[in-house]
């Protein structure tokens, strides 16, 4: 049985960004996008068909709490909402 997620993560922190990725695909999960602000972390969460987001609070262009709530409009997707 494959328990494995598609996650979409964002972070406005390259090496901390880096670090998450390489977390998740090593506890089996896959990583199907990844962004730096909050517009093109909504624009791929529509796109993508993501199990789970994992998001920074405090991102360029759009917070996170921001680009989760124009997500919910369209399509409702369990979210984790991180902070330094």
């Amino acid at each position: 049985m494959d328990n494995s997620l598609n996650i979409l993560i964002a972070e406005d922190e390259y090496i901390v960004l880096r670090g998450l990725k390489e977390t998740l695909i090593g506890l089996g999960h896959n990583v199907i996008g990844e962004a730096m602000d909050g517009e093109t972390f909504v624009k791929l969460a529509l796109e993508k068909d993501p199990d789970l987001l994992i998001v920074d609070i405090n991102l360029p262009a759009l917070s996170g709490i921001e680009a989760i709530e124009r997500i919910g409009k369209v399509k409702l997707v369990p979210s984790i909402i991180v902070t330094g």
